[in-house]
């Protein structure tokens, strides 16, 4: 592929935030992530962008974002890392903990409400996943704190 084929589709679907000094993707999105298809494979974009300014992203590593604005494409807020040192990064962030997770279906506040109905009011996971609109295996993963482990309620049944 030519840089400037590629610059080109890059700079065709960004925006500057001159706040954040971001070049945010505004075109398509793989789960917050920009995504960019040339010659009918797709690609993501921040990876493009760090590689057309900087060269070659190292084997083993993967690209993180420092701004923490995964739509952002500017390669000055780019930087190649091993996913273990990424994870670890975010992990410390509360990145991908709870709303903060793009997969999230449920907010802090739903979860709170789940919380309190299946352990102080002891109400049965399967209503609470159907007034959720949740599957009954989240509801069980939030009540057993294997997911949202991070918000806590104080567990006092009445007497």
């Amino acid at each position: 592929m030519k840089k400037q084929i590629i610059r080109k589709k890059l700079e065709e679907k960004t925006r500057s935030d001159l706040a954040s000094s971001c070049k945010i993707w505004e075109g398509t999105l793989c789960r917050g992530y920009g995504t960019v298809s040339i010659s009918g494979k797709n690609f993501r974009a921040a990876r493009l962008a760090f590689e057309i300014e900087k060269g070659p992203i190292p084997p083993g590593c993967v690209i993180h974002h420092t701004c923490f604005n995964t739509k952002c494409v500017n390669s000055k807020h780019l930087k190649p890392m091993p996913q273990s040192e990424h994870m670890k990064i975010h992990a410390e962030r509360g990145v991908w903990n709870g709303q903060n997770n793009s997969q999230a279906k449920l907010t802090r506040t739903q979860v709170i409400e789940i919380k309190k109905r299946g352990k102080l009011l002891g109400e049965k996971p399967k209503i609470i996943a159907e007034d959720f609109d949740v599957t009954l295996s989240n509801v069980h993963s939030i009540l057993a704190g294997k997911s949202w482990s991070h918000i806590n309620i104080i567990e006092r049944k009445a007497a």
